[in-house]
């Protein structure tokens, strides 16, 4: 029995060392359909923590751009492509572009925080329903804006929100654009204003919901207006700040981390 044992541990550890890691199997690049199913194959045994990686790394290097025909294929991207050599290409390629993207969006970072935060402070309050003298406007909603920022502006934009009755999530959202362009001195920083947005209910989706029997029918509508700050622009007509440097930072931190797990199959 004792060499029995033995003998099937031995004989698993020369299996064990003929298998080769999935990640260095090369593909079958007789044609197309071959390559898919082999790479097919070896995905599905490769360890799920690596599954992302891997994916991460074709994304990156473009390699399911499309080829007219294999020996382009294999001519790009060599005879003896595996999922690690995939991966030592992306972290190649990506790991200059995305550490320079980090250090610029560092750079700006407490400058743009600080100029949102500020353009945060234009606040819009009694907001409500109503008709526009002017019949090209027509109906929207109207509301009192205090000027909060530093900042003096030639627009802003306004994220609408609508909520019925007591809802706790919105039925209807609009972006509704506020020029203080034509005839009118801008809205300067510290400024009040009473304004008017127009709620497009016929060439706009969104705005078709605003007017609809089911907030005709509510027994209560409650209009949200906030501002929104990477929209607005100076008396030159240019944007303060441009983006959302919070979301790009947890991109390109999200593949930062990812491209310090792909390292370590390396």
């Amino acid at each position: 029995m004792k060499k029995l044992v033995i003998v099937s541990l031995l004989s698993l550890a020369m299996l064990s060392g003929c298998s080769k890691d999935p990640l260095d199997k090369t593909f079958d690049l007789t044609s197309f359909n071959s390559l898919s199913e082999s790479s097919g194959i070896v995905f599905k045994e490769t360890p799920e923590n690596d599954a992302a990686i891997i994916q991460w790394a074709m994304d990156s290097i473009g390699i399911n751009d499309k080829y007219d025909t294999i020996e382009i294929f294999k001519d790009k991207w060599g005879a003896d492509i595996t999922y690690r050599k995939m991966i030592k290409m992306a972290i190649g390629k990506r790991k200059p572009e995305v550490n320079a993207q980090y250090d610029q969006l560092k750079a700006i970072e407490k400058e743009w925080t600080d100029l949102y935060n500020d353009l945060s402070k234009i606040k819009a309050t009694n907001v409500r329903f109503g008709e526009h003298r002017d019949p090209f406007l027509e109906k929207g909603v109207w509301f009192d804006v205090h000027n909060g920022s530093q900042q003096n502006l030639s627009s802003i934009q306004w994220y609408l929100e609508l909520y019925l009755d007591d809802e706790k999530e919105p039925y209807a959202t609009y972006r509704g654009l506020d020029l203080y362009k034509f005839g009118e001195n801008g809205l300067r920083a510290g400024q009040n204003d009473h304004r008017f947005i127009k709620i497009d209910d016929f060439m706009s989706d969104s705005g078709k919901k605003w007017y609809d029997l089911r907030v005709k029918d509510a027994k209560k509508k409650t209009i949200k207006a906030t501002v929104i700050p990477n929209s607005a622009e100076n008396f030159s007509d240019e944007k303060i700040i441009t983006g959302n440097l919070v979301s790009e930072l947890e991109k390109i931190e999200s593949e930062k981390l990812m491209i310090a797990n792909a390292e370590k199959l390396l």
